[in-house]
C-alpha cells in the first residue's frame, strides 16, 4: 500500500508511506538444511578433535542462533517517509543521522539503502514492492538527502542471497 499525502496541485507534501517486509524471505528445503547442519557438525567436530573447547562451544552457539534465525520469518512493517526522516517500524531516523541515499532496483529485489552516521549498522536496507513508485521515492529522498552513486546491494546482502538467509 503506497500513500502519498498530495495538496490540490498533487505535488506531494508531506508523508510517503507503505508496508514492507523487514527483511527479504528465502524458502529453504531440507537440502538447505542438511547442508547446514553438515557444515556444522564438522566444524564442531573438528574444533573438538584440536580440543579447543571454546571454538566448539562457539561454533554450537553460532550454529544454534543461524538455525534460528533462517527459520524466522519476516513480519511488515510500516515505512514512512516525512519531512524530518525515515520511520522503519517503530524506529524513527532524522535526516541529521543519515549521510546518503541510493536505490537498487534489480529484478529480484527493489530495495532503499540509507547510510547512516552510526559506526555500527552503517547502512539501512528498506524494501519496496513493485506498488510503490521508485520515481516518487526518489524524489521525496532526493529532496532531504544527498543521492550515493551507488546503485548496487552490499556485499552482506549478496551474501545472503547466495546462501538464501
Amino acid at each position: 500500500m503506497a500513500n502519498t499525502n498530495q495538496n490540490s496541485s498533487g505535488q506531494n507534501r508531506e508523508i510517503l508511506q507503505w508496508h514492507a517486509l523487514e527483511f527479504e524471505h528465502h524458502e529453504k528445503g531440507i537440502g538447505w538444511y542438511v547442508t547446514f547442519a553438515a557444515i556444522a557438525i564438522m566444524l564442531v567436530a573438528y574444533y573438538l578433535f584440536t580440543r579447543d573447547y571454546f571454538g566448539a562451544f562457539f561454533w554450537v552457539f553460532l550454529s544454534v542462533a543461524a538455525y534460528l534465525y533462517a527459520r524466522r520469518k519476516p513480519g511488515e512493517v510500516l515505512i514512512t517517509l516525512s519531512k524530518k526522516g525515515v520511520t522503519v517500524g517503530e524506529e524513527f531516523f532524522p535526516y541529521t543521522q543519515l549521510k546518503k541515499f541510493w536505490i537498487v532496483d534489480k529484478q529480484y529485489s527493489r530495495s532503499i539503502h540509507l547510510e547512516t552516521t552510526a559506526y555500527l549498522n552503517r547502512v539501512i536496507v528498506i524494501l519496496m514492492h513493485d506498488e510503490i513508485n521508485v520515481e516518487d521515492v526518489h524524489k521525496f529522498l532526493a529532496a532531504h538527502l544527498p543521492e550515493g552513486n551507488h546503485d548496487e546491494e552490499t556485499v552482506t546482502e549478496i551474501i545472503a542471497r547466495i546462501l538464501r538467509f
